[in-house]
Formats: structure tokens, C-alpha cells, sequence
């Protein structure tokens, strides 16, 4: 879940470039994977410490940054379909369901 949160920033920083700035969508994408991450560290006791504190983020912070080291190489590998997609977008602003479905079909994702 974490990955597919921060593969919104991560398909924007391929297409666009580092200098693209952080649009709300990707923005509030990252809040969630920080949000799962958190749950999962001190809510359910998923890392190496039973009890995390609040102040301490270096767990979270290695978790955040191999899942979006993850979902980068994940559209690296899948980058003819990103940018295909990202013309397609471009051009029609949005795309439903359907649409997304049959993109992915056609382009073997």
C-alpha cells in the first residue's frame, strides 16, 4: 500500500524531472504512505521495536524510502507504458475505469 501511495510522486518525478514541485494529489499520497507507516510501526508493533516514540522517524523514514525506491524501479521497467500514459493524460485530462483497464491491457501492465 505504501508503494502504490508513493507512486504518484515517484511517475512524476520520471516524466517531469526533480524540479517539478509536489502537486496536491502526489502530496497527499505521501501524507498516507507516512500514515500507513506510522500505524504500522507503533500501532501494530510491525518493526524491530515493540514501542516506537513519536520523535524517533528513522524506521519510518528507511521504510518510506524503500518502497519509493520500489515503486521507481517498478515504472522504470514499465516506462514505455508511463509514457504513454502520461501523453494519453496529457491530451484527454482524464480517464475513467474503463479506460484506465483497457490502457493497461493494451500496454501489458
Amino acid at each position: 500500500m505504501v508503494c502504490r501511495c508513493l507512486a504518484g510522486r515517484a511517475a512524476e518525478i520520471l516524466v517531469y524531472g526533480e524540479g517539478c514541485g509536489l502537486n496536491t494529489g502526489a502530496s497527499s499520497d505521501v501524507e498516507k504512505a507516512k500514515y500507513f507507516v506510522r500505524r504500522a510501526l507503533s500501532d501494530y508493533a510491525m518493526g524491530e521495536h515493540f514501542f516506537v516514540r513519536d520523535d524517533d522517524f528513522s524506521e519510518a523514514e528507511a521504510l518510506i524510502r524503500a518502497q519509493y525506491t520500489r515503486a521507481t524501479e517498478l515504472l522504470q521497467t514499465h516506462m514505455t507504458a508511463l509514457s504513454a500514459l502520461s501523453a494519453l493524460l496529457s491530451e484527454k485530462k482524464s480517464l475513467d475505469k474503463t479506460q484506465m483497464e483497457s490502457f493497461f491491457r493494451t500496454h501489458g501492465v
